[in-house]
């Protein structure tokens, strides 16, 4: 089975990742991820985007640091929540590019982590 503290640095890295991107480089994001003209980039998504990049970031350092088996439960209500409001919408309902796969099978990938963690949250060697 996979630990608690595994899943939880997998995450963050995964999250880490887009969360750069949305803060250091917006256009390359959208442009990789989305249609040509499927949208336009203003100052006020510039202004969200690095924002919630930062406020990404940041989360992404908080779940390395605290306890993944006291927190498991939360952190896979946050997991399940925000990618259904995400990368699992776009992919349904946006005109995406197939580099999207990339982030909604990944954070699919990664639910199936989270629940598999329950199973033995400390693993089997309580270092991972």
């Amino acid at each position: 089975m996979v630990s608690a503290a595994l899943v939880f640095k997998i995450n963050a890295a995964f999250f880490g990742f887009f969360s750069a991107q949305f803060l250091l480089a917006p256009d390359f994001l959208m442009e990789g991820n989305f249609q040509p003209g499927s949208y336009k980039l203003d100052r006020w998504h510039y202004f969200l985007m690095q924002g919630f990049g930062m406020l990404g970031l940041f989360f992404c350092g908080l779940i390395i640091q605290i306890d993944a088996v006291k927190f498991l439960p939360y952190l896979t209500a946050f997991h399940f929540c925000f990618c259904a409001a995400v990368p699992w919408y776009a992919q349904a309902f946006l005109p995406t590019t197939p580099l999207h796969l990339v982030a909604a099978g990944g954070t699919a990938v990664i639910a199936v982590l989270h629940l598999m963690a329950f199973a033995d949250p400390g693993g089997k060697s309580k270092g991972n």
